[in-house]
């Protein structure tokens, strides 16, 4: 909206202020001035943006040029046009006996100026049966248009909407209706007139109604007994309207010998039309009684029984599947005892019936047995990252549907953990749990009551945190001239993957490192080689079991490497012939100096001289092994200062150690499918044990765990 304000010349210059039904809105306003004869004349122009609420509203400014004297403009009423923008058909189902007049309703959205409602049916204008009011809602106008309409059963179907518009070449359309024009059914007839049925056989019988609306619903009874459940229906349409054909095929039996059937056709309530009435002539072979689903307690005595209508008496037989339980010849009633019920006879019985008519007449006795829940496992160990996803499932069985909860062991309920509950079969269910983005206050244990009205059960579940790997157990060394063997067994590996390295150290110094050794599993044989080592030494060896989360030492096994003959050979030659050469040498100057009898004195001195060396030897390579075994913290301080230049090949173990996962983990494998979205965002896993948990220490030894189990899916 833009407006302008012109005030007289004056001296000083006039100031204009502009108001809008008494609100200051002079802030949207530019002011100018002009010289007239010396005198200011002073120009506003408002620009302001309206809207529907604008409409009516009085518009004017005032000038003055001195303190408590003003002169107000001519006042303005703002005018807003504002097009209709939608318009609503009300009921939003129109449903109206034959004959009957139909009201409706059209109303528009506020406009200006007030819009005009134009009624259709089917294209064809029908405004003449309408009226027409208006209401002011916030300055606008909103039209009210009324529709009434007597209606036929030819109109059944019709579309029925309104227009409305307050512009030229502009309108808006209402939601379309269909008419649904209501037609009582009049009649239903049965055919064939006359029926004849071999016992056993299908009756077959058709009741058909006279067109109507809505379509007719038709009830079969045979002697008052409702047997619809046993019926078809199919609509054909007959002038716009429906006709309902039901086709009853039923089997009969003796018991239905002279009972009269007919049917009864209705579309309205608490009306309904009956056809003829027609007896059942019936020639009857074997029919077994039905009956509901029974429904004991476990270790109580059942007996489930059927009767039998058939001429001649019928021989029946009663299986589990393909397990033939019990026969019986030339029976009318038959019955099945179990002495005492287990949970696991929660199952469909299969009764067959035979005679010279018919044979293998089949039944279904369905027993349940209330029982307390029976989990599939009852201590769940799961070892979780911080900030991992873990998931784990179980088992029941139960009747009726049990109940649980899943609260930490101080009887506090856990938070974020997700649970869901699947039916497998009426007394079989499966229990899931997922939680994303573990925390130290997620960790502990969980006891997962699962109880119903007949018992309760607790599974327990321990959360722990993955840790360093315990310390792997060398089992044989073997050195040979320049290389060792060595074979150890592994550990638990923490909860993550874990790799090995074996090492061989000389007096503090790591001489030999193998290459990274994936995992196999825990307590499994593992075996690499060192290479480069020197003939004739002795070595420490111990190996190390590395994960993301720390390492771990074996226990320091020494070993020597072989001999070089080869290399030895020149000395021992060497000292032979000085050695014999010298004897000789020392017998004769002997011989000169000494007597005889002090010849067998020098060789004793010899030989005596000679012992001392290996003495000598040994007392050295004590002292060795006592300057190796202070090494070990110098030794882990080298691995850990030297973690990078391994580190690659520790993470190619971890990757090998993902494609290569243990025998057990694969029983679990088919849980990855049944996962939330959401548990498959984490490569690292989270890993577990079946292992009860009484019977696991809280910090974990060689001993503590027998295998790696992954009772969690996580990803």
């Amino acid at each position: 909206m833009n407006l302008t304000c012109t005030t007289s010349a004056s001296n000083p210059q006039a100031n204009i202020t502009w108001y809008k039904s008494l609100d200051n809105i002079t802030s949207q306003s530019t002011s100018t001035t002009e010289e007239v004869g010396g005198l200011a004349r002073t120009i506003s122009s408002l620009q302001s943006i309206v809207g529907k609420e604008d409409n009516g509203k009085r518009i004017y400014c005032r000038a003055s040029n001195t303190p408590n004297q003003a002169v107000t403009s001519n006042l303005q009423s703002i005018n807003v046009l504002f097009p209709v923008t939608s318009v609503t058909l009300t009921p939003t189902s129109i449903t109206v006996a034959d004959g009957q007049q139909m009201n409706l309703t059209c109303t528009t959205s506020a406009s200006n100026p007030q819009a005009n409602i134009t009624w259709y049916k089917s294209f064809v204008d029908i405004t003449s049966q309408s009226t027409s009011t208006t209401e002011e809602v916030g300055g606008l106008a909103r039209t009210v248009s009324s529709l009434q309409s007597i209606v036929g059963k030819e109109d059944n179907g019709k579309r029925i909407y309104c227009r409305a518009s307050n512009s030229p070449n502009q309108a808006v359309t209402s939601n379309v209706q269909s008419i649904n024009v209501q037609l009582p059914v009049i009649s239903v007839t049965l055919t064939p007139t006359s029926i004849t049925v071999t016992d056993g056989q299908q009756m077959n019988l058709t009741c058909t109604t006279s067109a109507s609306n809505p379509q007719a619903n038709i009830t079969w009874y045979m002697s008052t007994v409702d047997i619809t459940s046993q019926s078809t229906s199919t609509t054909e349409e007959v002038g716009g309207l429906a006709r309902t054909i039901s086709s009853l095929q039923s089997i009969v039996g003796k018991e239905d010998n002279g009972k009269q059937i007919n049917c009864r056709a209705s579309n309205t309530p608490n009306q309904a039309v009956t056809s003829n009435l027609q007896s059942i002539n019936v020639l009857y072979k074997p029919s077994i009684e039905k009956r509901d689903f029974m429904v004991v307690n476990e270790t109580e005595r059942v007996v489930l029984t059927r009767e039998i209508a058939s001429n001649p008496l019928a021989n029946v037989s009663w299986f589990d599947g393909q397990e033939l339980f019990k026969s019986e010849i030339a029976v009318s009633t038959t019955t099945f005892i179990i002495e005492k019920t287990r949970c696991t006879d929660t199952k469909n019985f299969t009764l067959t019936a035979s005679n010279a008519l018919q044979r293998n007449v089949t039944s279904f006795a369905e027993l349940r047995v209330n029982c307390g829940p029976i989990p599939d496992v009852r201590n769940i160990t799961l070892w979780v990252d911080e900030d991992n996803n873990f998931a784990f499932l179980t088992k029941i069985i139960a009747y009726p549907e049990p109940r649980f909860a899943l609260l930490f062991e101080n009887g506090l309920q856990p938070n974020g953990i997700k649970d869901s509950m699947t039916m497998n079969t009426v007394n079989n269910f499966t229990l899931y749990f997922y939680k994303t983005a573990v925390k130290q206050t997620d960790y502990g244990t969980y006891n997962l009551h699962i109880n119903n009205t007949f018992g309760e059960t607790t599974v327990f579940i321990n959360v722990l945190m993955q840790r360093k790997p315990n310390k792997p157990v060398i089992s044989k060394v073997s050195c040979k001239l320049r290389n060792a063997q060595i074979q150890w067994e592994s550990s638990f590996n923490g909860g993550a993957i874990q790799t090995f390295i074996a090492l061989a150290t000389i007096a503090q110094h790591t001489v030999s490192r193998s290459e990274s050794v994936c995992d196999k599993g825990e307590s499994k044989i593992h075996f690499t080689q060192l290479q480069n080592l020197q003939p004739s030494t002795k070595y420490v060896l111990y190996i190390v079991a590395l994960n993301k989360h720390g390492n771990s030492s074996s226990e320091k096994r020494e070993c020597k490497t072989l001999d070089d003959e080869a290399s030895n050979q020149i000395p021992v030659i060497a000292g032979s012939t000085l050695g014999s050469l010298g004897l000789v040498a020392m017998i004769l100057f002997t011989m000169l100096l000494l007597q005889k009898r002090y010849r067998c004195v020098i060789k004793l001195e010899k030989r005596t001289r000679g012992k001392e060396s290996p003495k000598t030897e040994k007392e050295t390579h004590y002292t060795t092994i006592t300057e190796q075994e202070n090494t070990e913290r110098s030794l882990y301080d080298e691995l850990t200062q030297n973690r990078d230049q391994y580190e690659s090949v520790l993470m190619k173990g971890r990757e090998e150690g993902d494609m290569k996962t243990y025998e057990q983990l694969q029983k679990t494998k088919h849980i990855d499918k049944q996962l939330p979205f959401d548990a498959k965002k984490k490569d690292n896993r989270a890993t577990g044990s079946t292992t009860p948990l009484h019977e696991q220490p809280s910090q974990g030894t060689a001993s503590e765990y027998s295998e790696y189990t992954n009772t969690s899916f996580t990803e």
